[in-house]
């Protein structure tokens, strides 16, 4: 499959292959949606979107806040991560073993990361939002990765929009 990142129609592709589910395809957008405006609302400019054939991933400041593989990836925020999850099969969490407070990314600490399959956001998502979304908003204090605007794809912005019907921002570099 070639990739045109300013196209919609290959964001679609992407996202079809990704998420066959329509149903786990809405909540999982609303979630990137979501991430999107909370990084935008602090920073214009601190986030960008990366679309390959294989992958969809959401950077802000710094770091990689959510990766949509094979599996549904995202950073949480240590301090906020509900309690039932560490001990919840359906998700897999990863944190600095040697320093949970210094987290996985050193510019943003308490960073966990919070794996699940594409089948099971459905159910995570509503639990993981808080602790995402503080996530987001610390990142966004860290200042833009020198990759993050020239790895952007314009159609994920673009396709979002339209398969949610609202409007969705563009980073303002």
């Amino acid at each position: 499959m070639t990739i045109d990142r300013a196209n919609p129609d290959s964001a679609d592709e992407v996202f079809q292959s990704l998420i066959p589910s329509k149903s786990d395809k809405k909540v999982i957008l609303e979630f990137l949606a979501n991430s999107i405006e909370v990084a935008h609302s602090i920073s214009s400019n601190c986030w960008g979107i990366t679309l390959k054939d294989n992958l969809v991933r959401l950077n802000v400041g710094k770091i990689e806040v959510i990766s949509l593989l094979d599996v549904f990836h995202c950073i949480l925020d240590l301090e906020t991560i509900p309690s039932n999850l560490w001990d919840d099969e359906i998700v897999a969490l990863s944190k600095n073993e040697h320093d949970p407070e210094a987290g996985l990314y050193k510019s943003v600490p308490n960073s966990v990361s919070c794996n699940m399959f594409i089948e099971d956001a459905k159910v995570v998502l509503p639990q993981i939002s808080e602790s995402h979304r503080i996530l987001v908003e610390n990142a966004a204090q860290t200042g833009r990765h020198s990759m993050t605007k020239k790895a952007h794809s314009p159609a994920v912005i673009d396709y979002l929009a339209s398969f949610l019907g609202k409007r969705i921002p563009k980073p303002e570099y």
